[in-house]
């Protein structure tokens, strides 16, 4: 007999009916209710047997599938806790939720678990390769797995240097970096230096100008150089050469070490099939699969090294030669090779080798000069935010700050390329009106997107001056802008057939600035040209003895060359190539401050022009000739910001400036006869020679404080 039964109750306590369904086999029965009331003993009706219990099925008991645990390969900073997320890519075959059991101690530091991840901490002064072990549970389960993980710990970014703080008027300016501050107050416009020595993994910097007073102006140019100490990363995909380094700041990346981790340039994580390449001796095994790029100024030529070896696409400009091994090629511009064989000779013979050796001088090669860079790494001052990576086939890859943009190249033109995507730190924070941040390279050509606050101008020296939004309250906010650049040719490897030739993007045209009424022309190859403000006027132009000749129809000539003197008495030009729209020439009509120097009565009734460019263009000093005339600073919209007769002389070869105050507060340029004054102050301004990209001054005040390089030109009213 089978039983069934249900049971239903009710709020009232001590009522239950049970009704009891009865099967005979091969009979049917009656159903019987039984209404059970009460707590004495019940017996079923006469003829019924009390019910039986029935035996449940048992249930197959299932193996609980362990987790999928894959081997990883993380990255971590030398000396401080790091956070490894390594059940990212181990998963459950039902999907089940993934916890961490446990964690074994690694050979060179200690690891938990927190937060569900691992914290591993190298041992204090440890980088290189540590092995860690751990184990896995599914929740809801108990089978585990155990999984392996390679940890490659490099040295973290580290800068010592100083702040240079140029033309502050009783500001404060800080940096912050890497989480700590750097502060200091600047007052009357005097030269102070901020030590800076900090260590961070990956640190930002934020250079913040505070005005003490409301009227006060801004401190002109903020440069920190120094050194930095970075874990050197790569990838197969992009030939990253490096990782965690700072935007905005001049700085020579220094070995780092014995390993070189292989990192994602966009996860920032090492592939599971990618190992650390031991550059142990200065030596990479050419077994591994590696991809190294030279970072290198915009100006920067060539160096590609790239693994496994594969055969140069066709189409490879006969520009190009190629030097190659198993392992590695590297492609050099012939032309450069030809000048300088003395110096790439020995690294084409290093890399005909079996492996690419570290330890010597690796190049990089520009249309003008080899640089020799000490392990492959940077000079002082290269731009840290940029990689340059020329490939096969003339086509440059450029990351800037982690932002991938991509253009041309030839021998006559070195890079031509628009960056397409805002570089992701290369911001500046700036408060007020004229706090400025200046991008120091004479290869830039314009502004193509932003800024979104302040104002952003090229200066004459193809610098980018920006000019924050304004108001001495105003809050910090950060600024990012795109921009182009532009090669530039010297004039004396031009000939006169190879003027339409010339990859310029168009017609080639010479500028001046300030202007002569030589701004702009635009040559032909045919000798003639035009001079675009004034299209009426005949030009025509030849090359003499490496100078570009021009003759104009008023009868005037001019003879110009790069550093070279031309015949127009003591002035001097410099000119450079560029497209059509942005050239960029300094320099002109050049007196330099020679002792003696006289000037003639035509010249002495004119007002002479000291151009003072701290690689902002902010201001000038205009000098009248008589030598006690009058001294004006100029802000940068033009306007008058200071006005004092002042003295000025030349003295072995360097302009004076003195500034005297008088017994009733005033200041004067020249204590009158029989008057005491006090002279406040003294500036010394030493001209440089030309070293064939910049006419440059030091900067000098009494206590011989060095301000640093700074763009001088004398030039007079024509």
């Amino acid at each position: 007999m089978t039983t069934k039964f249900s049971r239903f109750s009710f709020a009232s306590a001590g009522f239950a009916l049970v009704t009891l369904l009865s099967a005979c086999g091969g009979g049917g029965g009656a159903d019987q209710s039984l209404n059970l009331n009460g707590t004495g003993p019940q017996s079923p009706p006469s003829g019924q047997q009390p019910p039986t219990t029935p035996t449940p099925t048992p249930t197959p008991t299932q193996a609980v599938k362990p987790p999928v645990v894959l081997a990883e390969t993380f990255a971590a900073t030398i000396n401080q806790e790091n956070a490894l997320d390594v059940l990212a890519n181990d998963s459950h075959p039902d999907r089940l939720k993934l916890e961490l059991v446990s964690v074994a101690a690694p050979l060179h530091g200690s690891a938990v678990i927190k937060n569900g991840a691992i914290s591993y901490t190298p041992a204090a002064g440890y980088a290189g390769e540590d092995k860690l072990s751990y184990v896995v549970r599914a929740v809801g389960g108990t089978a585990t797995a155990t999984g392996e993980l390679t940890v490659v710990v490099g040295t973290p970014l580290r800068l010592a240097g100083k702040l240079s703080l140029l033309d502050g008027v009783d500001s404060t300016v800080t940096v912050k970096v890497g989480g700590r501050a750097f502060t200091q107050t600047v007052i009357n416009e005097r030269f102070y230096e901020i030590p800076v020595v900090f260590e961070a993994p990956d640190a930002m910097v934020t250079i913040t100008v505070q005005p003490i007073r409301a009227n006060d102006r801004y401190i002109k140019m903020i440069t920190l150089a120094g050194t930095a100490r970075s874990l050197l990363t790569a990838s197969a995909g992009t030939g990253r050469v490096h990782d965690g380094q700072v935007a905005d700041l001049n700085v020579s990346l220094v070995s780092s070490g014995r390993y070189i981790a292989l990192r994602d340039a966009n996860t920032g994580l090492v592939p599971a099939n990618q190992n650390a390449l031991d550059v142990a001796n200065g030596r990479i095994n050419q077994a591994q699969i590696f991809q190294v790029a030279a970072m290198m100024r915009l100006a920067t030529r060539a160096l590609s090294l790239q693994q496994p070896a594969l055969p140069l696409p066709a189409g490879v400009p006969d520009t190009l030669e190629l030097v190659q091994n198993e392992a590695t090629y590297a492609v050099f511009a012939k032309d450069v090779y030809q000048n300088h064989a003395d110096l790439i000779e020995p690294a084409k013979q290093e890399l005909q080798q079996n492996a690419f050796d570290l330890s010597v001088p690796s190049l990089v090669i520009d249309r003008e000069r080899v640089l020799i860079l000490d392990n492959g790494l940077l000079p002082s001052g290269a731009n840290p935010g940029l990689e340059v990576r020329l490939a096969p086939g003339g086509v440059a890859q450029l990351s800037v700050n982690n932002a991938m943009v991509s253009g041309t190249w030839s021998k006559d033109r070195a890079l031509d390329i628009a960056f397409n995507a805002a570089p992701t730190r290369s911001g500046v924070t700036v408060h007020g009106d004229t706090g400025t941040f200046t991008i120091n390279s004479v290869k830039l050509r314009q502004v193509t997107g932003g800024p979104n606050h302040g104002l952003m101008a090229v200066t004459s020296i193809g610098s980018f001056n920006y000019i924050g939004r304004g108001g001495a309250t105003a809050e910090p906010y950060e600024e990012t802008v795109t921009y182009a650049f532009d090669a530039w040719d010297s004039l004396p490897a031009l000939a006169a057939q190879d003027i339409s030739g010339k990859s310029f993007g168009g017609a080639p045209v010479l500028s001046a600035v300030p202007s002569t009424g030589l701004s702009r022309i635009a040559f032909a190859a045919n000798g003639t040209a035009v001079m675009l403000e004034q299209p009426g006027m005949s030009v025509n132009w030849s090359i003499v003895d490496g100078k570009l000749h021009l003759v104009f129809g008023n009868g005037t000539v001019y003879d110009m060359a790069r550093a070279t003197n031309l015949s127009l008495n003591t002035q001097r030009w410099l000119v450079r190539y560029s497209t059509p729209t942005e050239m960029r020439t300094y320099g002109v009509n050049m007196v330099e401050m020679q002792p003696g120097l006289a000037f003639s009565a035509a010249q002495a009734a004119q007002t002479w022009s000291l151009g003072i460019s701290d690689l902002s263009g902010a201001y000038f000093i205009k000098l009248r000739a008589d030598q006690n005339g009058l001294e004006t600073i100029l802000n940068p919209d033009g306007t008058s910001r200071d006005v004092t007769t002042n003295s000025w002389l030349l003295d072995n070869g360097r302009l004076v400036i003195n500034v005297y105050r008088r017994a009733n507060g005033s200041r004067i340029g020249v204590c009158p006869p029989g008057e005491t004054c006090t002279l406040q102050s003294q500036r010394d301004w030493t001209l440089l020679r030309d070293d064939g990209n910049s006419i440059t001054v030091l900067d000098n005040y009494t206590n011989q404080s060095n301000l640093g390089r700074v763009l001088v030109y004398y030039h007079h009213n024509l």
